[in-house]
């Protein structure tokens, strides 16, 4: 996000950009040398989809990371949540290419980590808002097309949080699957919002729907107006690209595994959530829930149990929801459980305090026709900075039980 590299790290951060005897370190260009990874920028088409985009110049640029030299015909393209930057170089390169056989790439949105910098230094627009930027349904074309350049013949998208939300809106916008596209993964997506964050209103049915509906209305004439910064304490608007505090994905990051992620590209310990966010996430959420209604939206009945609403799914000559096979990674419980020790192993938080992870396992057949969900006890709602034993015993061995799966490629 916009804003300056953080000039005083905390002690023992593994993640500082700074130079021992001063200066930047540049973190970044650190990993992909050692790893073996380049970037290239992509190009941003000029015409937006779905009408996501208010006021939002088709500016700046998109950034895929992948590796200089391709290991396999299967490129996993990770596509990152709202704030973060493709920063698994180390050390999950090598593990998906020994568990799932996949090169592990991934893609800066507009805006974020390299292509903001890389914006910024070209003199182009931050842009700030995952779906009202460009990048939100327009930047995954261009690097599946890129992928498919470089000689990946199978591709496997896997998007997190937020962009779990974007890419099922953008699948739903395609004819037919991109070229070379073989499968879906999403951890934990945004298709439902955590009743702390929406002021215990939900978004599937009833008068929440409807308020929720109007608040992203208004929000969405105030893109860049903070809701939240992220800090304990309120920031003024004009402090909030500031550095804060360690936050949860500081600590996550360091108390999980060795992870680094360089402060020059991820500026904020608190990352602000935007207006423009909220309204973007509401609508795409709302989106999906009138393309997919579930049995008696939008009055009730709206949550109802596998066996019932599979019984309410057309099964007609006509059924629009999105074929490629897909799997669905969530924490089992939300943080606003009940029962408060659920979720609590081993003394570490593993509850996810952005979405409803219940709502969003109950969403996902109804979008996606070829699914399989799972859920992830050790897992976190940023799912990839699990354990390496928790990604390689839980994760990866569906990923790589679907790509078998799947019919085999005529050769060339």
């Amino acid at each position: 996000l916009p804003g300056s590299h953080l000039e005083h790290p905390p002690d023992g951060d593994v993640n500082s950009n700074l130079k021992a005897g001063g200066g930047r370190r540049d973190v970044d260009a650190e990993l992909q040398e050692k790893h073996g990874y380049t970037t290239t920028s992509l190009p941003l088409p000029k015409s937006g989809l779905l009408g996501t985009r208010l006021c939002a110049p088709a500016d700046g640029v998109t950034v895929l990371l992948h590796p200089k030299e391709r290991k396999s015909e299967v490129a996993v393209l990770w596509v990152p949540g709202f704030g973060r930057y493709a920063d698994h170089m180390e050390p999950l390169r090598s593990l998906f290419l020994e568990e799932a056989g996949a090169d592990l790439c991934g893609i800066d949105p507009a805006g974020h980590g390299r292509a903001y910098r890389r914006a910024a230094d070209e003199g182009h627009a931050p842009l700030y808002n995952m779906l009202d930027g460009p990048f939100g349904l327009e930047g995954i074309g261009p690097g599946l097309d890129k992928l498919g350049e470089l000689g990946y013949t199978r591709i496997v998208l896997w998007a997190n949080s937020t962009q779990g939300l974007t890419v099922t809106t953008y699948l739903t916008t395609l004819r037919r699957p991109p070229a070379g596209l073989e499968a879906v993964v999403l951890t934990s997506p945004y298709f439902a919002l955590n009743k702390s964050t929406a002021f215990n209103l939900t978004n599937q049915c009833g008068g929440g729907y409807c308020i929720l509906k109007t608040a992203a209305a208004l929000l969405r004439c105030f893109p860049d107006a903070p809701l939240k910064t992220g800090d304990a304490e309120p920031v003024p608007a004009d402090q909030v690209h500031r550095p804060t505090a360690a936050g949860w994905l500081d600590e996550a990051a360091l108390a999980a595994r060795v992870h680094r992620f360089d402060r020059y590209l991820n500026p904020q310990r608190g990352t602000p959530t935007y207006a423009g966010w909220f309204s973007s996430v509401i609508r795409a959420q709302q989106y999906l829930l009138e393309r997919f209604p579930p049995c008696g939206f939008p009055l009730n009945r709206c949550n109802l149990p596998g066996p019932e609403w599979l019984s309410c799914l057309s099964r007609g000559p006509f059924d629009a929801r999105i074929t490629t096979p897909a799997l669905l990674f969530t924490v089992p419980f939300a943080s606003t459980n009940p029962d408060k020790s659920a979720g609590i192993i081993d003394g570490v938080d593993h509850r996810d305090w952005n979405i409803d992870p219940a709502e969003a396992r109950a969403i996902f057949p109804r979008v996606y026709a070829n699914g399989k969900s799972y859920e992830v006890p050790h897992g976190f709602h940023e799912m990839l900075l699990a354990s390496e034993e928790t990604i390689k015993a839980e994760l990866l061995p569906h990923l790589r039980e679907l790509l078998a799966s799947l019919p085999a490629k005529p050769s060339a």
